[in-house]
């Protein structure tokens, strides 16, 4: 076999290993936000949770073995995951979000590592977008005035190391469906707060995760959201993308400051500098503009600047969230208000009271924010490329050829359809 047939059929591996790690790993979030306890044919009590356990298992497993391949396959081809098929690239990058978001690990990357190398470059592209975000604004902030930036500036942003540890702790702890709403009629108790600030409700305490923040996957969403908008779609993003993006930078912050002790304004500088911005490599022309900081700028700059301006505007009124009022620290504001889980009762309240104050807000719990993402966007996301032709034939079938001629060749092959 010649080294391009071997190339090609590793290629083919890799496809459907990052196919298989995608839908376990969201096969394991649908099964954890079942509202119903038969709901995706699984049992009650014990037998429930052996059967969630052996899906959280099946998820270490895929992402293990896209991990192992992933750092094969570089050292077998010189060119790495740049020389990809393009539909192949983009179920990576999907799978690395993913896996950020419900794991915070990074396959792409060895997990022996901590912090992973992929993720310090994620870092440092960061990094230099936030510079030139900056700088083509002559700004040093990302508030879009300085009256806004004064009052964040007053506000008490201390967080003692106690409470960091806490945070960090039940970032991943087990979900609590109670009710842990703050009523300001009951005082305000931080303890009932914690369970919905940046937490995944997915993870189990024995399954595979890493040490990356929410933060680390902002690049990576911004990519699949452009690439999804200007090269499979051909429009420009949505007001509800607007909405949902400026609340993943929200909740982003607030874990780089309430779980990993990032300096508040500097958390916010780093997550919110996301709009158009020059393209003209770094201040000393020593990293060079790749494709995708192109195609994201194409998307912050498409409809002949519409999207720029209204997603400014989103990007506005989710600060303003932030911000906390005169004489409430931003710890307790965040927790409290911002973060928390909407009180269905007393919005139904508000609304036949005819406030409806809940409805413009921004900004939520982040169980509502990874089920927006999820369901929504990441959905889309893996509907808008073909499934790879390994998970195909599995299936009995492959685009462009008939049925008969697939089932002969997985015959001759000794493989068996999947039924």
């Amino acid at each position: 076999m010649s080294s391009r047939d071997t190339s090609i059929v590793d290629e083919l591996i890799l496809d459907y290993l990052l196919n298989n790690c995608i839908s376990d790993l969201l096969l394991e979030w649908d099964v954890r936000h079942a509202e119903e306890l038969e709901e995706g044919g699984l049992p009650r009590g014990d037998a429930r949770v052996l059967a969630e356990a052996e899906i959280a298992q099946k998820a270490d497993r895929s992402l293990l073995l896209v991990n192992s391949f992933l750092q094969t396959y570089q050292q077998l081809h010189p060119g790495g995951v740049r020389s990809l098929h393009r539909d192949i690239r983009f179920r990576l990058i999907l799978c690395r979000f993913v896996s950020l978001l419900l794991r915070r690990i990074d396959p792409a990357s060895s997990f022996a590592r901590k912090p992973q190398t992929t993720i310090l470059r994620l870092r440092k592209q960061r990094n230099m977008r936030l510079r030139r975000y900056l700088r083509c604004r002559g700004v040093t902030h990302v508030f879009s005035d300085t009256d806004s930036l004064g009052q964040f500036l007053l506000g008490e942003h201390k967080l003692s190391p106690e409470r960091l540890l806490l945070y960090c702790i039940q970032r991943f702890g087990p979900d609590d469906d109670g009710d842990d709403d703050v009523d300001e009629g009951d005082g305000y108790d931080q303890e009932e707060q914690q369970g919905h600030i940046t937490r995944s409700s997915t993870i189990s305490a024995s399954s595979i995760c890493g040490t990356a923040s929410l933060s680390d996957a902002l690049p990576l969403f911004m990519l699949l959201s452009a690439w999804t908008s200007t090269v499979v779609l051909g429009s420009p993003v949505s007001t509800l993308w607007m909405r949902i993006a400026a609340s993943l930078m929200a909740h982003a912050f607030a874990e780089d400051y309430l779980c990993h002790g990032v300096p508040p304004l500097q958390a916010l500088r780093e997550n919110f500098a996301w709009g158009v911005v020059p393209l003209d490599g770094d201040e000393k022309g020593e990293i060079p503009d790749t494709m995708e900081d192109i195609v994201v700028n194409e998307m912050f700059g498409a409809d002949r600047g519409g999207v720029s301006k209204s997603w400014e505007d989103v990007k506005k009124e989710v600060l303003k969230e932030i911000v906390p009022p005169k004489g409430v620290g931003l710890e307790r504001h965040l927790v409290g208000e911002v973060l928390a889980k909407r009180n269905t009762k007393n919005s139904d309240k508000e609304d036949s009271n005819g406030s409806g104050s809940d409805d413009t807000r921004l900004v939520g719990s982040f169980r509502d924010l990874e089920k927006n993402l999820v369901e929504g966007l990441v959905m889309a996301m893996v509907r808008a490329v073909t499934k790879p032709v390994l998970t195909q034939l599995e299936q009995g079938k492959l685009d462009g050829m008939e049925d008969a001629d697939i089932e002969g060749l997985l015959a001759r092959a000794g493989v068996e359809r999947e039924v």
